[in-house]
């Protein structure tokens, strides 16, 4: 599944240059292909946003309605397996109800709602 990515400035304006660059004409010279200098800068210049941004770069495509920062691509599998916040906030919620599942004291239910709302507060920065 593609993932959206956003380029820097500078990244995007090296993106354009690389475009406006001039084309040299391919030749095939003893069986050896040269002037393929712009494809080759295109495809390191997205190989070296892939390491910087832990994207495939292979894979990128415009980001629909966006501006010419935005770009889709499939992470590196490292990327995605890093759990978004909401997976990492329903893993805290259900760890909270199975622990309270297996008490009846109101202190110790009290301390660890506020326990887990501090850390809401702290990780998520929402006001619960």
């Amino acid at each position: 599944m593609k993932t959206e990515f956003k380029m820097e400035d500078s990244e995007l304006l090296e993106m354009i240059d690389i475009a406006r660059a001039p084309s040299i004409p391919v030749m095939l010279i003893g069986g050896v292909s040269t002037g393929n200098e712009k494809q080759e800068s295109a495809n390191n210049f997205w190989k070296r946003l892939g390491e910087k941004y832990k994207f495939k770069c292979d894979t990128v495509e415009a980001a629909p309605n966006k501006g010419y920062n935005f770009f889709l691509a499939e992470p590196t599998i490292e990327e995605s397996k890093k759990s978004k916040p909401t997976e990492n906030i329903e893993v805290a919620i259900g760890l909270l109800a199975e622990v309270l599942a297996a008490t009846d004291n109101p202190k110790e239910i009290k301390k660890l709602l506020h326990d887990f709302l501090d850390g809401v507060k702290l990780n998520y920065g929402i006001e619960a």
